[in-house]
């Protein structure tokens, strides 16, 4: 069965290039986000995220200079949570995007998602 697995995962990255498997990642990281938001009640027109989550991962938001609105654009996130994000921010600034894990009231699946979307950069605008 060991077997099997490598040789299928072999044959899937020679098959699909790196990009294009995250890219197919990245899809179902938006049907999820747009199948959550559905079911919390949200109107969401698919297209429009697709295409706002999809510019937001090619040009991450810098965590540490993020306002509401940036991440408001995230659909997947509350506004109690983006709060929360903004004040564990403004404490401790962050270093790495897997720092998101230490900010109270995030469940897994929303740091997991929030890392492709951000980055940690530098505190003040250049």
């Amino acid at each position: 069965m060991r077997r099997l697995t490598l040789i299928l995962w072999f044959v899937g990255l020679v098959l699909f290039p790196l990009s294009a498997q995250e890219d197919y990642q990245l899809m179902h990281v938006i049907e999820d986000i747009y199948s959550t938001v559905i079911e919390d009640g949200g109107d969401v027109d698919f297209e429009e995220m697709q295409e706002q989550l999809m510019q937001l991962h090619a040009q991450k938001i810098n965590i540490n200079r993020a306002t509401h609105d940036d991440l408001q654009g995230l659909y997947f996130l509350s506004d109690e949570q983006i709060d929360k994000i903004l004040v564990y921010r403004d404490e401790h600034p962050l270093h790495s995007i897997y720092e998101v894990q230490l900010i109270p009231g995030l469940r897994e699946w929303e740091y997991r998602f929030l890392a492709l979307f951000i980055e940690a950069g530098p505190t003040e605008k250049t």
